[in-house]
């Protein structure tokens, strides 16, 4: 766009010095300054086309430098990236292998985690069984030993009857009347 405008005003100039050229003079003197004028007037114009895409080449070689400098930085940046990618990638299937790592460990956790569960069941109900049996043998001993609480004064009972008895038969067969001969009771 900037080479372009300084070639529309140089058209414009052109345009507008071919209409005050084709206008009648009335002196050829007249005709010379005004050629003279117009020459001057164009070469002025060329001088200031010329600085003017000096002054453009020089801008657009600065840009390509620029630009050239830019592109050796984004390259490097490019470069640095795809370092870091790889890098990242890496570290990534590392991460990856460690995850499936863990999560095979956590599930061998679980699995032997229920299984111990399940024979921690086993046994608590085994240990409520014997618990209850116990219990009833506890119950049964108790009963036994009220039994044998009872059966023992029962005995005792029955012994005393025996030993009154005993007695009994001894003094009988002193005073005459039939008389057994007694063995003292052990």
């Amino acid at each position: 766009m900037r080479c372009w405008r300084p070639l529309l005003v140089i058209l414009h100039f052109y345009l507008c010095q071919s209409a005050v050229v084709l206008q009648p003079s009335s002196t050829t003197e007249n005709k010379d300054s005004k050629a003279t004028d117009i020459l001057r007037q164009l070469l002025n114009q060329e001088t200031l086309i010329r600085l003017s895409f000096s002054r453009d080449v020089q801008s657009l070689l600065q840009q390509q430098r620029t630009s050239e400098k830019t592109d050796e930085a984004v390259k490097k940046t490019l470069v640095d990236l795809q370092a870091s990618v790889q890098r990242l990638t890496n570290v990534t299937d590392d991460l990856n292998l460690r995850n499936e790592n863990l999560t095979k460990e956590l599930s061998t956790l679980i699995r032997s985690n229920q299984e111990k569960e399940k024979t921690t069941r086993t046994e608590e109900s085994k240990l409520g069984a014997l618990e209850l049996q116990l219990e009833r043998l506890s119950n049964q001993t108790t009963q036994q030993s009220l039994f044998n609480g009872d059966l023992n004064s029962g005995i005792k009972n029955v012994s005393s009857l025996i030993a009154g008895n005993r007695f009994n038969f001894f003094f009988l067969g002193g005073r005459g009347g039939l008389s057994l001969t007694s063995v003292p009771y052990t």
